[in-house]
């Protein structure tokens, strides 16, 4: 059902940039993800949408003849960007902020909401305050940070991250920091539903870690994500994907 294109292939394949969606995966996040979505049931019960009748692009092609949905394939990779995750790091690379700083790759100032974070270093925190906009856990709840990130954005298309180390050990323990005191999964879905109709360009989930990518704690990691990810290009492109399906003559 789900897939993660996040190895240099994608940038080999033949697009079709007015239809084709693509879900974006990071490092080992694609092949863990990939794999523990294989599982996952492609209907949502709460939006009553589905994945019917799509085609996949996938670069390890396992899902020929499915669709993978998560982002605009011609959509700018510089957009203001919303996080949401339990730690700070420099989002276009999904690194702490000083390696990031050494590879001078930060971003510009101004130009990533961050929301939710509740596990990260004086310096980190600093950094995301004065240069970016830090809503962190302890000072407003997860809802409240991602409707007024849209509400400051004005509309503004923007770029999604959600990392999974948002949601508590206990739910998601194969991240590469984790904290306790995260969201459940019921709270964070409920949050993410305010995303639609919003200017959302592209949405990537990440986060996913683990030496053992067959583990447990990897497998019920990775579904969770996946899960999320289903959930996200459901509740953010429906009136896309709808097109989608009607052009193709399905």
């Amino acid at each position: 059902m789900v897939g993660f294109l996040g190895t240099p292939v994608l940038y080999e394949q033949e697009l079709d940039l007015q239809h084709d969606f693509l879900i974006y995966g990071i490092d080992d996040t694609a092949s863990i993800i990939r794999e523990y979505s294989l599982g996952v049931n492609t209907y949502s019960p709460e939006l009553r949408r589905d994945f019917n009748n799509f085609s996949a692009y996938d670069s390890s092609e396992r899902f020929e003849g499915v669709n993978l949905l998560l982002g605009d394939s011609s959509a700018d990779f510089q957009l203001p960007m919303i996080y949401i995750g339990g730690t700070i790091c420099a989002p276009y690379m999904t690194s702490d902020v000083n390696y990031a700083y050494a590879l001078d790759a930060l971003p510009q100032e101004r130009t990533v909401w961050y929301l939710g974070c509740r596990s990260y270093t004086a310096e980190e925190g600093d950094w995301a305050r004065y240069n970016q906009r830090l809503m962190a856990a302890h000072e407003v709840s997860i809802d409240t940070a991602l409707k007024t990130s849209i509400m400051e954005l004005n509309g503004v298309p923007a770029r999604l991250i959600l990392n999974i180390d948002i949601l508590d050990p206990v739910w998601a323990p194969a991240v590469k920091r984790p904290a306790g005191f995260g969201c459940t999964p019921g709270e964070l879905l409920k949050t993410l539903r305010c995303l639609e109709g919003a200017s959302i360009a592209m949405v990537q989930v990440c986060g996913v870690y683990s030496e053992d990518e067959h583990s447990s704690q990897a497998a019920q990691t990775g579904r969770m994500a996946a899960e999320f990810a289903r959930e996200l290009a459901l509740t953010v492109f429906p009136g896309r994907l709808k097109a989608a399906v009607a052009e193709g003559g399905a």
